[in-house]
């Protein structure tokens, strides 16, 4: 048994070092590099999120506990003023924060993924975020296992946001992956809110 080889704990480890350190542009590059740097060929790629888990450590561990918590609370306080400013536009229209950013998890870049609950069409929400002063959104869809939604991605200066259209009549309002219908956290205004509020104190790593 070839006990140098490095595990993919390790090789995650040093991925997140890469992406703390501003080396790579995004989680896939670091995890290319990180494998790369590795000294076997075929060493095990971890996953994304086994890397953003050892990022937000080292965040922690470089800002102390306490700023790390405000400074996560600050990312999430983005995602619920993009989810206010959008159920005070429009009086048919609820929102969610899905997937990692709905349990505090901001690390590692990429865009926090939001649920718009109605039937307006997109180009509506994104005329009612650029009049409130977000940037001009992209438009996209998404093949998942109700059909072909519609997309839109904006940015708040440096926090993206991907925001996936789900009529209620065709898209159940519940917490599972909208293509392979896994579990994932889903989070409505009010439980964003507490989750600001809650992770200004304490982190939820």
């Amino acid at each position: 048994m070839d006990t140098s080889r490095p595990s993919s704990d390790e090789i995650a480890r040093q991925a997140a070092r890469i992406l703390l350190d501003g080396r790579a542009a995004g989680i896939h590059e670091a995890i290319d590099l990180a494998v790369t740097a590795s000294s076997h060929d075929g060493a095990p790629r971890p996953g994304e999120g086994r890397v953003r888990h050892h990022l937000s450590l080292m965040a922690m561990q470089a800002q102390g506990a306490e700023a790390y918590g405000r400074s996560v609370a600050a990312v999430l306080a983005r995602a619920e003023q993009v989810m206010t400013t959008l159920e005070h536009a429009f009086e048919d229209l609820e929102t969610r924060l899905a997937g990692r950013a709905a349990r505090g998890l901001v690390d590692g870049g990429g865009p926090m993924h939001l649920r718009i609950l109605t039937e307006q069409p997109v180009e509506a929400i994104g005329g009612a975020l650029v009049e409130l002063g977000y940037d001009e959104p992209a438009f996209g869809t998404l093949r998942s296992r109700f059909g072909v939604l519609s997309r839109l991605r904006v940015r708040d200066e440096d926090c993206e946001f991907l925001l996936t259209r789900c009529p209620p009549g065709l898209v159940p309002d519940e917490a599972s992956n909208l293509v392979s219908g896994r579990p994932v956290p889903l989070l409505d205004l009010a439980g964003v809110r507490l989750l600001v509020a809650t992770t200004g104190d304490e982190t939820t790593v």
